[in-house]
Order: structure tokens, then sequence, then C-alpha cells
């Protein structure tokens, strides 16, 4: 049925509405994962809508194991044509100054899929490979400065 998250106010449901929740806890992380204008934070939530409605119904039906090519469907390659055409001229999916709550979830959304494209897979799809490293990137490096604080 979904994630779900319990708080003083009542109970939240699904990944978009909890992760926003979430990253308006706090003032400045809110106006960087969710936007600081109003535009940004309608590119946010489109993006956050598209991937809810176009990749995750695909990914529900895709094999959990097997052949790495047989995870990656002609569904779920045309929408990665679709991020990649998107993400030609820009460094992240929405208009925002940094990565947003959209990349965050599409990034999660798409990483066994990126991880099972081949070599050839990753050059066509060379936008997606992109931002995938560069999301990916910046997760372990704040990973890392999180766990030094410990």
């Amino acid at each position: 049925s979904g994630p779900s998250l319990s708080t003083r106010r009542g109970t939240l449901a699904g990944v978009n509405t909890i992760a926003t929740f979430l990253a308006s806890l706090n003032e400045t992380t809110a106006r960087s994962l969710l936007g600081e204008t109003e535009s940004q934070r309608a590119e946010v939530r489109s993006w956050n809508a598209i991937r809810a409605r176009e990749l995750d119904p695909l990914l529900q039906h895709a094999p959990s194991h097997g052949n790495a090519g047989d995870l990656v469907s002609d569904d779920v390659r045309r929408f990665l044509f679709k991020v990649d055409s998107h993400l030609v001229s820009r460094v992240v999916l929405a208009a925002t100054p940094a990565v947003s709550v959209a990349d965050l979830l599409l990034f999660g959304s798409l990483h066994g899929v990126v991880s099972a494209l081949s070599h050839a897979e990753r050059v066509t799809f060379c936008s997606v490979s992109r931002w995938f490293d560069y999301v990916q990137s910046l997760c372990e490096r704040q990973g890392s400065a999180v766990a030094a604080q410990f």
C-alpha cells in the first residue's frame, strides 16, 4: 500500500507527501530541496508527479532479479529517453540551484535501473548517467560528512 509516516498531526501517506513534509521541517532545507520560488516548487512537484505516475508503476512490475538486461524494460527505456532529453542542458531536474527532492526521489527510483544498464546504454543515456553520477557523488559526500560527525 506504500509508505506512511505518523506525525503529531496525523498520518502521511505516499513517498512524495512524506519527502515534502520532511524537507519542509527546516526553512533552509525547504528552500534548497523544494525550491526557492513558486516556479521552482511547481517544477519539483511536477517531476515528483511524473515519477510517481510514469516510472513507479513500471518498476513495480519489473522482475527483481535475473539478467540485468531483463530488469530494464522498453517502457523504462522510453522514460529514460524522456529524462535524458530534459537533462541535456541541465545539471538537475528542476530549475533549482541545487539537487531537489525530485532529484533524490528519482535517483532512488532509478538506482537499480541505472545500475543494470550496459556500458552502451549508459552512453546512450549520457545525460541521465551524468546526472546519476552527480547525485550519487553528492550523497556519498554528504554521507561521509554526516558519518564523520559521529
